[in-house]
């Protein structure tokens, strides 16, 4: 893989391991998703490439929606917007064709 498009900050920390730890590897899907187009792969590994980033993005939201629900911060409405992709924009689902 070359240069990382996105790469860890301290300034992303959560305070909670497990939800730094989900994020980490969100960046690292999408610097492989990226690498992959940078390189002209083809189009089915760059699909499985989307789908394996969005299948890890809807897991890693709905247990950080967990982690929030039980946290009883107030945030927890702020942090929900978005966090189902495919209702955002249905393009953006894995199984979407043009």
């Amino acid at each position: 893989m070359g240069e990382e498009c996105y790469s860890w900050r301290d300034e992303y920390r959560t305070g909670n391991g497990a939800i730094d730890a989900q994020h980490r590897e969100l960046l690292k899907l999408a610097n492989l998703l990226i690498d992959a187009a940078d390189k002209g792969r083809s189009r089915a590994v760059l699909r499985e490439a989307f789908k394996a980033l969005f299948r890890y993005t809807e897991k890693h939201f709905e247990e950080e929606e967990a982690f929030w629900q039980s946290s009883g911060l107030p945030t927890l409405a702020e942090e929900r917007t978005g966090t189902s992709l495919d209702r955002r924009d249905p393009r953006l689902r894995p199984d979407h064709r043009r």
